[in-house]
C-alpha cells in the first residue's frame, strides 16, 4: 500500500513538471537574422506564480519583466533601434528568476545568438542616393497625424541661468490625411504628380474628431465638411501649383451663412535635388508652409512659401520592414538675428529663438514618406503688463476687446481654420492674449511662427491667419466678425500703483508626427 502511494506521489510530481513546461525561448530561432523589434516567445507555463525574467543582450542588464501574453507565450518586445544595438551578432538571453525561500533566485537560463541587421543590407551606391517621389495615378497614402502643442513662462532671471520654463499642453488632436496622386506628369527633369490631399473619417467611422477655430474641445465633423486640396509637385516635393475647389451654396438661397469646409494644407517634405550619401555634405533644403485665404484662394495658383533650411542625411535604416533614408531638416535661427524684432503682429516682444527640426523616414524602394516628425519652438520675450509693489496679490483683465474680420487666411497648428465663425487661435495666455501659429516674417523681416492676436487694451485691426496644418474658410462669402479678449493681467505684489512693466520669456511648442497606414 505504502508503495502504491509512494508510485501516485511520484507521479503526479512528474505530472506537475511536465505542467510546468521548458523555460526556453522559442522565437527568435538560434541563428536568425533579426531588425527593428524582435518578439522573443517563452512558453506561458514555463513562468511560476510570482516569477519573473531578466533580458540579457551581449551580457549586458536591460530591465526585469514579466512579459505580455500573446496566445500560448510570454512575448517580449526588444527594439533593437531604440536600445541602439549595434548591427552584427548579438545574444539575447532570459534568466528566469523566481521566489525561493523567500528570495529571489535565478532557476534557470535561456538564450540564442542571431544577427542583427538595421543597416547592413541597405547598401548604399558609390555616388549616393537619388531620394525622388515616384508617383503612380491611383496610388493613394493615408497618414495618421498626431498634433501637440504646449506653451510655458518663465522670467528673463531664470532664463539667463538656464532655466527652463514648465510648459502646459494646450492642444492635442489626431487625424487621418489622405495624400491620393491623381496623374503623374513627365518633365525634362522628372516627374510631377497631381496630388489630392484630403481629410478622412477615423477608421471605422463616419466622421472624425478635429479642433475648429474659435473652439477649445475637438468637434465632430462627418465626410460633408471635407474638402480636397490639390498640389501639382515635383518629385522632390515642390510646388508647381496649388488648387483649393470653390464651393457654391444651393442656387436660390439667400441670407443663409457662408458654407465651411475644411481642408488639410500639409504639404510633404522636400527632398534634395542632388545625389547624397550618409555623412555627406549637407545641402540647402527648405520646409514649406502653406498660408491660404479661402475669400482670394481662386485668383492664386500657389500657395506655399519656403522656409530656408539645412537639410542632411543621417543614414539608412529599416523601418516598418522598408529601406529608409533617415533625413533631418532643421531651421535654427538665433538671438543675434532676431535682435532687431520688435514687434510679433501688433503685440510688443522679441523673438529671441526660433528652432524648427524635421525627421523623415523616406522609403527607398516605394518613394514614399514612412514616417515624419516635425517639432517647432519659438522663445519670445513679452511684456506682461504693470509689476507693483508691496504685499498681497494684484492683477485682473481690462481693456477692451480685440476684434477683426474672420472668414479670411486659415490657421495652423493643431486646429482647423473656418469662414463664417470667429478665427480664434487657441493658445491663450493670461496678460499676453491668444496667438496662432503662423510662420513668416515679422514687420523687420526676421522669422517667427507664432503670432499674436490683436492688441492688449485696446481694439485691434484685421487678424491674419497664415501657413496653416490645417484650413478652413468660406468658399465663397467672407464671414462675420468675431472678438478676441484683449485686456491685461497684473502681476505682482501689493496693492500701490504700477512701477514699471515686467518681462517674461515665453515660450511656444508645436509638433505633430505622421505614420504610413500599413
Amino acid at each position: 500500500m505504502k508503495r502504491i502511494l509512494v508510485l501516485a506521489l511520484a507521479a503526479m510530481v512528474t505530472a506537475c513538471s511536465w505542467a510546468q513546461g521548458t523555460f526556453t525561448i522559442r522565437r527568435p530561432v538560434d541563428g536568425s537574422t533579426v531588425r527593428e523589434t524582435v518578439k522573443v516567445r517563452i512558453p506561458k507555463n514555463s513562468i511560476p506564480d510570482g516569477g519573473y525574467i531578466g533580458i540579457y543582450v551581449n551580457g549586458k542588464f536591460l530591465e526585469a519583466t514579466l512579459p505580455e501574453i500573446e496566445g500560448d507565450d510570454y512575448v517580449y518586445n526588444l527594439d533593437t533601434q531604440a536600445r541602439k544595438l549595434d548591427d552584427g551578432p548579438t545574444k539575447i538571453e532570459c534568466v528566469l528568476f523566481a521566489d525561493v525561500n523567500g528570495k529571489a533566485q535565478v532557476v534557470n537560463r535561456s538564450s540564442v545568438n542571431v544577427t542583427v541587421d538595421n543597416h547592413t543590407s541597405i547598401k548604399v551606391p558609390e555616388d549616393g542616393f537619388k531620394l525622388r517621389y515616384k508617383w503612380s495615378p491611383g496610388t493613394e497614402h493615408v497618414y495618421d497625424f498626431s498634433f501637440n502643442e504646449d506653451v510655458g513662462m518663465i522670467s528673463q532671471a531664470q532664463a539667463a541661468i538656464g532655466g527652463r520654463a514648465p510648459t502646459v499642453s494646450s492642444n492635442e488632436m489626431k487625424l487621418r490625411i489622405l495624400y491620393a496622386t491623381d496623374n503623374a506628369y513627365k518633365t525634362g527633369d522628372g516627374t510631377d504628380g497631381l496630388l489630392r490631399i484630403q481629410i478622412l473619417p477615423d477608421k471605422g467611422k463616419d466622421y472624425a474628431m478635429a479642433l475648429v477655430p474659435g473652439e477649445d474641445e475637438p468637434r465632430k465633423l462627418t465626410d460633408d465638411d471635407f474638402v480636397p486640396f490639390f498640389m501639382r509637385v515635383t518629385d522632390v516635393g515642390r510646388e508647381v501649383f496649388s488648387s483649393l475647389p470653390v464651393y457654391f451654396g444651393i442656387e436660390g438661397q439667400t441670407g443663409a451663412a457662408p458654407a465651411v469646409r475644411y481642408w488639410p494644407t500639409l504639404p510633404l517634405p522636400v527632398l534634395p535635388t542632388k545625389l547624397v550619401k550618409p555623412g555627406g555634405d549637407p545641402w540647402q533644403s527648405s520646409f514649406l508652409f502653406t498660408n491660404v485665404d479661402a475669400t482670394t484662394a481662386a485668383e492664386k495658383d500657389k500657395f506655399m512659401f519656403a522656409t530656408p533650411a539645412r537639410g542632411e542625411f543621417q543614414g539608412v535604416t529599416w523601418y516598418r520592414d522598408m529601406p529608409c533614408a533617415i533625413i533631418k531638416t532643421v531651421v535654427a535661427v538665433g538671438p543675434d538675428l532676431l535682435k532687431n524684432a520688435k514687434d510679433l503682429n501688433q503685440v510688443k516682444g522679441d523673438a529671441s529663438n526660433v528652432k524648427l527640426e524635421g525627421t523623415i523616414y523616406f522609403a527607398l524602394d516605394r518613394g514614399v514618406v514612412a514616417r515624419m516628425e516635425v517639432d517647432l519652438t519659438q522663445e519670445s520675450l513679452v511684456d506682461t503688463g504693470p509689476t507693483n509693489q508691496g504685499g498681497g496679490a494684484s492683477g485682473g483683465s481690462t481693456g477692451g476687446p480685440s476684434a477683426g474680420p474672420t472668414g479670411g487666411p486659415s490657421r495652423a497648428g493643431t486646429s482647423l481654420g473656418g469662414g463664417g465663425s470667429a478665427a480664434s487661435g487657441k493658445l491663450f495666455i493670461p496678460g499676453i492674449g491668444q496667438y496662432d501659429f503662423q510662420p513668416g516674417l515679422d514687420s523687420d523681416g526676421n522669422l517667427t511662427f507664432f503670432q499674436a492676436r490683436g492688441q492688449r487694451g485696446g481694439r485691434g485691426g484685421a487678424m491674419p491667419g497664415g501657413g496653416a496644418q490645417l484650413g478652413g474658410g468660406a468658399q465663397p462669402g467672407g464671414g462675420t466678425t468675431g472678438a478676441q479678449p484683449g485686456g491685461r493681467f497684473g502681476t505682482g505684489r501689493g496693492e500701490s500703483g504700477p512701477t514699471g512693466n515686467r518681462k517674461m520669456v515665453l515660450r511656444f511648442r508645436m509638433s505633430y508626427v505622421a505614420e504610413l497606414e500599413r
